[in-house]
């Protein structure tokens, strides 16, 4: 699993890199040193991958919070697969809860 500071320490290096924390959530970090978060997940027997907002906007624990979010039944981002910015919205105001 990620930590805050680990994620701090994380640049860029010519190239894309990944970084899983569990649960689909993974960092992905360009070459430049973007950190944005991204939520895999299946639908229709498909893997998808929802962008949830880039780091440090969004925050280890509320990407956490965006993807347990996500995963309920009763999730309107669920219901509505996909759309980042309700992924993003979630991620941001905490109402993942």
């Amino acid at each position: 699993m990620l930590t805050d500071k680990t994620i701090r320490a994380i640049s860029g290096t010519g190239k894309i890199q990944k970084f899983a924390d569990g649960g689909g959530l993974t960092l992905v970090v360009t070459p430049a040193g973007t950190k944005t978060w991204w939520v895999r997940y299946r639908f229709d027997g498909k893997e998808k991958t929802l962008t949830v907002g880039q780091y440090p906007t969004v925050t280890l624990a509320n990407a956490r919070d965006a993807m347990f979010a996500a995963k309920k039944p009763s999730c309107p981002t669920r219901r509505n697969w996909p759309t980042s910015a309700m992924a993003e919205d979630l991620a941001v105001s905490g109402r993942g809860e």
